[in-house]
């Protein structure tokens, strides 16, 4: 019986992991699983570097124990430049009501404390999210715990930082229930309408005629006056200057008559409001302040915000789920609302959401393009993050996206518009990413990405990992979603996110411990896995990732000139400091914690470690780790024949580039290794008995005899290209490729010959 033959060359693993394709239409180029390998541009597959210790690490005590610790939150956030220093961006590592500042341009950052070393508290945060957004080189902080938003000051001559609070205002467009229809013209007059009259333009400033002692002398009095000439007080339609008399001398405007007003056809219009500005939250206190009249309603947010972001030279807050205390029907939700600064020339207005202008004014009432306000969007329920995105704001919200679009011209108070992009929100805050024109995020469903649709030119989200990973997407525990947080690696263009996928995590018990990465490279549209062992309580974790810049503080030396002219005699030269671009190309950097007698001690941890264990430093020993893959299923484009794969040639760049001694031996440096496994028929179980024996396919072809300690090991090969027979036979063929404990991997790929036989079996 004749053979079919065939052969195959693998040289690319670009796809990453796919959990998403049948058995018998798996794509190539794509592993079933995997775990701690790097996916390379050029197709090539690496193991990771283990975890540990940046170089020159400083090990910070928080002086906080378990029960601190175990509860709150860790996060990181980045302040670029504060106060314009070039030489300064500041790093801020929060763990539960303390904030302590590294600067990020140092090339060991955990060495360099701003502060004095000391750690900023805020006595009000416990266990919620903060939020940060940059303008104007001020930082502001907002947060599930803060009742107001924080401005950070940066001191340089000191180098400490300190904090403002910010009380935000507005205007009061919402006045009291007085319970009054709006054309009522009471004969009574309650606090109340009294504020509410007065909150519509009726001022002390209003002059009146032939009251009290003479032309004019009535000022303040048009309230009271009306009701002494008219017999009634004016209604929440009333607006005062209708009641404006003409002066036939001065051909403008005199004083306020009563019967004026009372000629006025009553309307169901409610007057304009918003005459006073008072604090956004504690309204009641602030208006009886404002007015001067015994308010009685608390009328209290007691919700905080904690969203905020800078965007077309303003600052926009929201993210209040709102809660009144001793409020009435006038009080407004704040769940839907975006506050919005004016535009901020200096930060002397990260306070002021409102119009300059009295909307009640006579003369000058109009909202202009710079003025800060509000914009509601009713249907929005619990926003969660928001981001600037080109010419937009976009508003991530439990129930759905949102975008607020500014005119031609850009954002305007009195210029935008608000369109619903997508109904997939969510409710996982800290997995939102911008990256290269585009946001990313996780819901309930998957991981989504809304960017620019190339076919409408509109913005649009698409759900990633449906196609790809959402089988293991699914496997993730609510709390592990919930609780992701991510980064983008700008300078390799991938997006990270740190999340725990341990048996008992449960969202609430040390949230910020992590043991995966789900890694998402954007340009090769593929996501692949990393796992770091949590098994050990004595060992540190990782808790956030540490968005460090890609440039570094460093020395140079450069020649004096004189007149164009190099000065030479005797050296002379000057040193400074200038900002160089870091050489590292794959390291991105971690929040590490670490419980060390019962108390909680940080510092920064890096992919490092050449031994390819976790956590050397911690104990000499470190932490073996697992890194392997289970290619696709290969059915050679025929899913009814019996294969054999006589030979199997595997491709590995060598990894070997000196020794080392033990006792009187020399032993090679940075050795790789590379097990393979065949397994048959689509079985995922060695208890089928179609898996092959493991065998090692790196092997070196050539020796090469060093002569001591200090031989580079050049024995001329890049490549190390083996030829290994594979044993067993099915109708599918993947391969189980793994690197041993303590070893590298550089994986180029593979090729095999083939053979079926001719008739189906």
């Amino acid at each position: 019986m004749q053979n079919i033959k065939n052969e195959v060359a693998y040289n690319s693993f670009t796809k990453g992991i796919i959990t998403e394709a049948g058995p018998l239409t798996y794509p190539e180029n794509a592993s079933l699983d995997e775990q701690n390998f790097i996916l390379n541009r050029d197709g090539s597959r690496q193991k990771r570097l283990g975890m540990d210790y940046e170089d020159n690490y400083v090990l910070k005590s928080t002086d906080f124990g378990t029960s601190q610790v175990e509860k709150s939150l860790v996060s990181f956030h980045r302040w670029d430049y504060p106060k314009g220093n070039l030489q300064v961006s500041l790093g801020i590592v929060r763990i539960y009501n303390s904030l302590w500042f590294i600067n990020l341009l140092n090339t060991s950052p955990s060495t360099e404390f701003k502060n004095s070393g000391n750690p900023l508290v805020l006595s009000s945060l416990i266990n919620g999210r903060i939020d940060t957004a940059y303008i104007n080189n001020d930082l502001v902080i907002v947060g599930e715990d803060l009742p107001y938003p924080i401005k950070l000051i940066y001191n340089e001559t000191t180098d400490t930082v300190t904090t403002e609070t910010l009380y935000l205002k507005i205007r009061d467009f919402f006045g009291i229930d007085d319970g009054l229809d709006i054309s009522t013209r009471p004969t009574t007059l309650s606090n109340e309408h009294h504020y509410n009259l007065k909150n519509q333009g009726w001022s002390n400033n209003i002059q009146v005629k032939n009251y009290s002692s003479g032309d004019g002398a009535g000022a303040g009095a048009a309230i009271q006056y009306t009701r002494e000439e008219e017999g009634f007080y004016p209604s929440n339609a009333d607006i005062w200057y209708y009641g404006r008399h003409e002066n036939p001398n001065k051909n403008t405007f005199g004083y306020y008559v009563p019967n004026e007003l009372k000629k006025e056809s009553l309307n169901n219009s409610q007057a304009p409001k918003g005459s006073f500005i008072i604090d956004f939250k504690n309204r009641g206190a602030s208006r009886a302040t404002a007015s001067g009249v015994s308010i009685t309603l608390a009328d209290t947010e007691l919700g905080n915000l904690t969203c905020v972001c800078a965007f077309a030279g303003r600052l926009f807050y929201s993210g209040i789920s709102s809660s009144i205390v001793s409020g009435d029907k006038n009080s407004p939700n704040y769940s839907g609302y975006v506050f919005f600064t004016p535009t901020l020339f200096n930060n002397k207005k990260l306070d002021q959401c409102y119009q300059e202008a009295d909307p009640s004014g006579e003369k000058v009432s109009d909202l202009i393009a710079t003025d800060g306000g509000a914009i509601v969007i009713p249907e929005m329920i619990k926003v969660v993050k928001m981001v600037a995105l080109n010419d937009a704001i976009i508003i991530f919200a439990e129930n759905g996206v949102w975008g607020i679009f500014g005119g031609e011209s850009g954002f305007k108070a009195s210029e935008y518009q608000i369109k619903k992009l997508s109904d997939s929100g969510t409710s996982f805050a800290t997995s939102i990413i911008l990256a290269e024109g585009s946001i990313y995020y996780w819901n309930n469903n998957g991981i989504f990405v809304l960017g620019i649709d190339p076919a409408s030119g509109a913005l649009s989200t698409s759900n990633l990992s449906l196609m790809a990973i959402q089988s293991l997407y699914n496997e993730y525990s609510q709390p592990a979603k919930e609780n992701t947080i991510g980064i983008y690696e700008e300078r390799n263009s991938r997006i990270r996110w740190l999340l725990n996928t341990s048996a008992g995590y449960d969202g609430i018990s040390y949230r910020n411990k992590y043991d995966t990465e789900l890694i998402y490279d954007i340009a090769l549209n593929a996501f692949y896995p990393f796992k770091v062992n949590i098994n050990s309580s004595t060992f540190p974790y990782l808790a956030a990732h540490m968005n460090k810049p890609s440039y570094s503080l460093a020395n140079a030396t450069e020649t004096v000139v004189v007149n164009g002219v190099s000065v030479e005699v005797n050296a002379v030269s000057v040193e400074q400091t200038v900002l160089v671009a870091s050489p590292e190309t794959f390291n991105p950097s971690y929040i590490v914690l670490k419980n060390n007698s019962g108390t909680f001690y940080f510092t920064i941890g890096k992919y490092k470690n050449t031994t390819f264990k976790d956590w050397v430093t911690h104990n000499t020993v470190g932490q073996d780790y697992d890194c392997y893959l289970v290619t696709g299923y290969e059915i050679f484009k025929d899913a009814m024949r019996k294969k054999q794969v006589p030979y199997l040639y595997v491709y590995c760049y060598q990894t070997e580039d000196g020794y080392t001694t033990s006792g009187t031996d020399l032993i090679l440096k940075n050795q790789s290794s590379c097990l393979v496994q065949a397994q048959w028929n689509w079985t995922n179980s060695s208890a089928s008995n179609r898996w092959g024996t493991q065998f090692q396919a790196y092997r070196h072809l050539r020796n090469w005899t060093p002569v001591d300690v200090n031989d580079q090991f050049l024995n001329g090969e890049e490549v190390i290209v083996t030829r290994n027979k594979l044993r067993g036979v099915g109708k599918s063929l993947s391969l189980y490729i793994s690197a041993e404990a303590g070893k590298n991997l550089h994986l180029i790929g593979w090729a095999l010959n083939m053979t079926a036989t001719q008739m189906p079996v």
